[in-house]
């Protein structure tokens, strides 16, 4: 999963054979790709990210780059 991570990040062509069955996992309808793995695990996080931000009144913080920077610098990170 790197390799497909390192393409992206470079701007590279990812490989044709993380788009194939082979060499994903088994899933309830058969065999699932790298990327539909990747593509899940993303929508997962930004989901998750976007109910916190709400949940707990974060809006205020995000409202800007400058806002948002000063929220992750606020929390070491």
């Amino acid at each position: 999963m790197n390799i497909v991570r390192n393409c992206i990040a470079h701007g590279d062509r990812i490989p044709d054979k993380y788009f194939g069955a082979e060499g994903g996992r088994q899933g309830l309808a058969g065999p699932v790709n790298f990327i539909t793995v990747l593509d899940d695990s993303l929508s997962f996080i930004v989901r998750k990210t976007l109910l916190r931000i709400v949940r707990d009144d974060l809006v205020e913080n995000f409202k800007s780059k400058r806002e948002s920077s000063r929220f992750w610098k606020k929390m070491g990170v």
